[in-house]
């Protein structure tokens, strides 16, 4: 489940909101690896939006996240051509 996690985080996103330099209506948010760190430390927050009446309100997601004993970054790396993966010790 982790590597979903990595997936929809690093997807791009399409805001409605202007741009101020080329006054578009609608921006795209995109979160990249350029470097891999020696170490990764992770932490997670997790919400679901939920519709209340007129407005949302956040949830916190309590189920739990399958860690797998080797995690593999490298589809996420915009500048590194090779797979680069951590082990759990």
């Amino acid at each position: 489940m982790l590597p979903e996690i990595f997936r929809q985080f690093f997807a791009p996103v399409q805001l409605d909101k202007s741009c101020e330099f080329c006054d578009s209506k609608t921006s795209i948010v995109e979160h990249q690896l350029v470097t891999l760190p020696r170490v990764l430390l992770l932490h997670l927050k997790r919400f679901k939006t939920v519709k209340r009446g007129e407005g949302y309100q956040y949830t916190k997601v309590k189920s739990r996240v399958k860690i797998p004993l080797n995690l593999s970054l490298g589809e996420m790396i915009t500048t590194l051509s090779h797979n680069f993966r951590w082990a759990l010790c």
